[in-house]
């Protein structure tokens, strides 16, 4: 992912020129079209607080596929709950 904390990652993103940051559903959502990336930073009060997911989109043949990485640094249930979710929301196969 290229870095070690949630707030690394933000502060990086930050200070790359080309991202674009959007608000929804109380979530912090970096989308870098340049690395066909978007980036979702979990709100204040989100069981997986501090966490960001960033889901990739790789190219792969005549096709793509998404590359997903995350780093949360709250409790594991919460984080494996944050990963499912995010799993499910992709048509990603469930980590076991």
């Amino acid at each position: 992912m290229g870095y070690e904390t949630v707030a690394a990652a933000l502060t990086g993103l930050r200070s790359r020129p080309g991202v674009i940051f959007t608000s929804e559903n109380g979530w912090l959502i970096a989308t870098d079209e340049a690395a066909y990336s978007i980036w979702s930073f979990a709100p204040q009060g989100y069981p997986a607080y501090p966490a960001v997911v960033k889901r990739q989109a790789i190219p792969k043949g005549t096709g793509s596929l998404i590359a997903m990485s995350v780093i949360c640094e709250a409790s594991k249930t919460a984080c494996d709950d944050l990963v499912r979710t995010f799993a499910q929301m992709n048509g990603l196969p469930l980590p076991q």
